[in-house]
């Protein structure tokens, strides 16, 4: 079993709700038998209430949507620029360690002597 959270952590965890399966029973049965932690559990409740409250959806601009497009575009288009690189250096490299394989096959099969032709 891992480290025990401080108690404020747990509460906050419990007030949050992202504690699950035998976590949340232990919360759950520590706020019962425990004031203190019930106590931390509702202050952490009342401090994160503005987090569930509906939030009013705002539409955004046409000139937002506009640099967003741009902004995603311009990292796709590195992010390509990126991939293509390492996949040449890739190649490079996988080449490199052929031509150098080769060689070696070539070195070992003529008993490590120039030909003479």
């Amino acid at each position: 079993m891992g480290k025990r959270p401080q108690a404020s952590t747990f509460a906050a965890e419990h007030a949050l709700g992202v504690l699950c399966g035998p976590a949340r029973a232990v919360a759950e049965v520590r706020m019962f038998c425990d004031v203190s932690f019930a106590r931390r559990v509702a202050r952490w409740r009342a401090h994160l209430a503005a987090l569930f409250d509906p939030i009013e959806p705002v539409a955004a601009s046409s000139a937002l949507w506009k640099r967003i497009d741009t902004a995603v575009s311009a990292s796709d288009g590195a992010r390509i620029r990126r991939r293509a690189g390492m996949l040449g250096l890739l190649l490079l490299a996988g080449s490199s360690v052929l031509l150098a394989r080769t060689v070696q096959r070539r070195w070992r099969d003529d008993g490590g002597r120039e030909n003479d032709r």
